[in-house]
């Protein structure tokens, strides 16, 4: 949904917020941005202000504060009017003037369009590491832009499609914004491969047909053993996102090999109920046994338990079952962690659960090791923002790495330096070469021999990994790999 005035946005902004002193400021940010932009149009033939309008929008139904409302409003005045820094925190505050601050093109020191994009992706995404509100304000940003993308000449489309899907794509998904997220991915797949995209559309609109019957069936089925046995719950009927398919299609698979193409999600009220919940759907349906996943304990944002039904057709119908908080957390990460932390320090606790994540950290490492913004840039695409491959190793704790990974990629991530004395890898029970490539759920033991040379002294390591830049960051090793 776009907007086209103040009021619309007060609206919303009042569901959460009657201060009226923030009303106030939200109020000034709006005229201050609309004063500044004057005469100013966008390709649509709109006013400009329209655009900022509509990220600060955007960021309110995630119900963020004064501040992030007012630097939405902003956010293009350093870049594209006469407005300073030193006037919004003169105007407004220090926070607001350093949030736009922080999403703000840099364009001094630099000779093409090229560098000046490459310099500001490593600044915002240095920024974030230390306010990770500055990565909000950029999405929500990104997001609109996209919706009215269709305004731009062919090239534009087609350049600001491949720079969302290679960076805020996936940044999105880190933050667990999978909603965002996947509606960034499909407006990118609309320019980047429109046939395609039409196509998993098609299909998409074919399944919810075909299957709607057999989903209802098995919700209604649900529902009413769940009201008997005092279960609060809410049922809901899901076919697999556009992106989802196409990143399964991608991988080479089959819309028959796809497990959670068509998805039930049974939310219930507390963890407890999750468990009950578990063993009543077993109790109505066959199951694949050796399919049911539970992150409801694990560290991230992902929990849930997860269980592959057959329904009354034979079709595999992927189960999902979690808690509202859960459930609302998966669809938009961090922007609902932003909601339900509703106190005077959620900035800093928002920031310190950013900097656990191994996103951050690997920032950090990559920005240390590359002095160079292209090679900055193409660091995060490669090590960060692709494709990924979750292995285990042998006490069980999963570690995320790049798609063609090899033992050498993981040893290092887990050991370090120690990784030096690997002398035997074995994975699924069978020993394999330092070379090999890993696999989605391939459980992986190695052995360390400090008193050896270890089968790597001497080796040209980067030559060995597909990715050299594990070889360099040190990561804490999990206890019994």
């Amino acid at each position: 949904m776009n907007i086209s005035s103040l009021e619309e946005l007060i609206i919303q902004f009042k569901t959460y917020d009657i201060d009226e002193e923030d009303i106030n400021l939200v109020t000034k940010a709006y005229k201050y941005a609309s004063f500044y932009h004057e005469g100013q149009k966008r390709d649509s033939g709109e006013a400009y202000i329209v655009h900022p309008l509509n990220v600060a929008y955007i960021l309110s139904l995630y119900h963020f504060g004064t501040n992030m409302i007012c630097a939405a409003l902003l956010h293009d005045t350093l870049e594209d009017t006469k407005a300073t820094k030193e006037d919004l925190a003169h105007d407004f505050n220090e926070d607001i003037a350093n949030l736009v601050y922080g999403v703000t093109k840099r364009k001094d020191c630099y000779s093409t369009d090229e560098e000046i994009d490459l310099a500001n992706i490593r600044k915002i995404m240095m920024g974030t590491t230390e306010d990770v509100r500055i990565i909000f304000i950029k999405i929500a940003d990104r997001l609109h832009n996209m919706r009215t993308l269709g305004y731009k000449t062919q090239s534009k489309q087609k350049e600001n499609a491949l720079e969302t899907m290679r960076i805020y794509v996936p940044f999105s998904g880190q933050i667990g914004a999978n909603e965002i997220r996947n509606e960034l991915a499909e407006l990118s797949l609309k320019y980047l491969e429109p046939g395609m995209y039409e196509d998993i559309c098609a299909t998409r609109i074919e399944l919810e047909e075909i299957c709607k019957t057999l989903l209802v069936e098995m919700a209604y089925k649900i529902k009413i053993i769940f009201d008997n046995k005092n279960i609060p719950s809410n049922v809901k009927m899901r076919v697999k996102a556009v992106y989802g398919i196409y990143r399964k299609l991608r991988e080479g698979k089959t819309l028959e090999d796809i497990r959670d193409l068509l998805a039930i999600k049974i939310l219930v009220n507390n963890i407890e109920n999750c468990y009950n919940s578990l063993g009543k759907v077993h109790g109505m349906f066959n199951y694949i046994e050796d399919d049911v996943k539970d992150t409801i304990s694990k560290k991230g944002l992902y929990h849930s338990l997860d269980t592959s039904l057959f329904a009354s057709d034979g079709r595999l119908v992927r189960a999902k079952i979690r808690t509202y908080e859960m459930d609302m957390v998966d669809a938009n990460g961090f922007f609902t962690l932003w909601d339900i932390n509703n106190s005077d320090e959620r900035s800093q606790l928002l920031q310190t659960y950013f900097s656990e994540l191994p996103i951050c950290q690997s920032l950090k490492d990559i920005n240390a090791g590359n002095p160079d913004d292209r090679q900055f840039f193409q660091s995060v695409t490669k090590d960060l923002f692709s494709e990924k491959v979750i292995v285990s190793t042998q006490s069980g704790i999963d570690i995320e790495l790049p798609k063609e990974s090899t033992i050498i990629d993981f040893a290092f991530k887990v050991y370090g330096q120690k990784a030096l004395k690997l002398v035997r890898a074995i994975v699924n029970g069978i020993d394999v070469d330092p070379n090999y490539v890993l696999k989605n759920k391939d459980k992986v033991k190695l052995i360390i021999d400090e008193l050896s040379d270890g089968i790597f002294e001497g080796s040209d390591l980067p030559s060995k990994s597909s990715n050299p830049q594990l070889l360099f960051t040190q990561q804490k090793k999990p206890t019994n790999c």
